[in-house]
């Protein structure tokens, strides 16, 4: 009987042994704590009281820069029609009496060629050489074809462009020295509008059948100076000019003894 007891006793005995073994002696796997679970405090605040590590709570977002707004696009057909300069009213062409009245002269090709839709009167062809001479003077290209224009049937050669090149050579002044108020004083500057006024031949018979001249007056010579037509049909053409292109007085202040 009691040998029955002892057994009993180191039973128990030992039982109490095992479980007080403390809870970090047993062989269990440890358990890896997450950064949030690290944060929590023993207090056990709950998980949205809790301020997460600002690494943890900021988003990939793109950066935004501060960047002026495009201007408008002025290209097309609003930039065109802003560039663009008003278009000029055409040059009006009045003739009465051999007296040819412009109110502008032409500086381009196209705005001469608006012109010379009347040469059947002898006096617009002669007016408008003067306006394709002064063209000459500013672009030589436009004034050649300006000048071939008056010609007709018979286009310039190239002895007819030097003969031109040469007389005009440092003459700009030489068309408009047979306008109106252009004299040797003011640098031959016409009045405007501009007005070229012409004589009748004093001498008709000297001109074959089909030809005709008309003279022009300017304050940088004594004598008119004539140019001489043929025509063509209804219309009448240039033929000779050369005394139109002859030298005249030299401005004032291109005069050395003036």
């Amino acid at each position: 009987m009691k040998r029955i007891v002892s057994l009993l006793l180191a039973a128990l005995t030992l039982s109490a042994a095992g479980c007080s073994k403390a809870p970090e002696a047993l062989d269990m796997p440890s358990k890896t704590q997450s950064p949030v679970e690290q944060a929590l405090p023993e207090s056990g605040k709950r998980l949205d009281e809790i301020a997460l590590p600002e690494a943890q709570t900021r988003q990939d977002q793109p950066v935004v820069t501060d960047q002026a707004e495009p201007e408008p696009d002025q290209t097309g057909a609003a930039a065109a029609e802003q560039a663009e300069p008003p278009a000029e009213d055409p040059i009006t062409m009045e003739g009465k009496d051999m007296q040819i009245t412009f109110d502008r002269l032409p500086d381009t090709l196209e705005e001469f060629s608006a012109l010379c839709n009347d040469l059947t009167k002898p006096e617009n062809t002669c007016a408008l050489f003067l306006l394709a001479l002064n063209l000459y003077t500013k672009d030589k290209a436009a004034g050649e074809k300006a000048i071939d224009m008056l010609r007709g049937p018979r286009p310039m050669t190239g002895i007819d462009s030097q003969f031109i090149r040469d007389r005009l050579r440092d003459k700009k002044y030489l068309p408009l020295a047979y306008f109106d108020g252009a004299t040797p004083e003011n640098g031959y500057g016409p009045t405007q509008p501009y007005v070229l006024n012409f004589y009748p031949d004093q001498r008709p018979q000297d001109c074959e059948e089909g030809y005709m001249r008309l003279f022009l007056k300017t304050a940088g010579a004594d004598a008119a100076r004539p140019i001489k037509l043929r025509q063509k049909g209804d219309n009448w053409y240039l033929w000779e000019y050369s005394s139109i292109l002859t030298g005249i007085r030299v401005p004032a202040q291109e005069d050395p003894w003036a």
